[in-house]
């Protein structure tokens, strides 16, 4: 917590942007996982192959993620995400 209250902590600012960044990313991809929606990249080239990174498929990024069809790039939940990663 020190991290984000003491102001003269060096950047307090920036680890905060990146923790928002990365608990908006796993909220959503937890909600993707729940509702049953497809979030991973598929290879267009070789069919029914996943695009990987390091032997993990490759999910959505923030961004991809909050404007999804699920969500709308309108959403509310859009914007809140486009407030915290500007």
């Amino acid at each position: 917590m020190r991290l984000y209250n003491d102001s003269a902590e060096s950047r307090s600012f920036e680890g905060f942007v990146i923790h928002m960044h990365l608990a908006w990313l796993y909220l959503l991809h937890a909600e993707f996982l729940r509702d049953g929606v497809d979030y991973r990249y598929w290879d267009l080239q070789r069919k029914n192959r996943l695009l990987k990174i390091d032997g993990e498929a490759k999910r959505w990024e923030l961004e991809v993620a909050s404007n999804s069809v699920v969500y709308g790039s309108g959403g509310h939940v859009a914007v809140n995400v486009a407030t915290v990663t500007v």
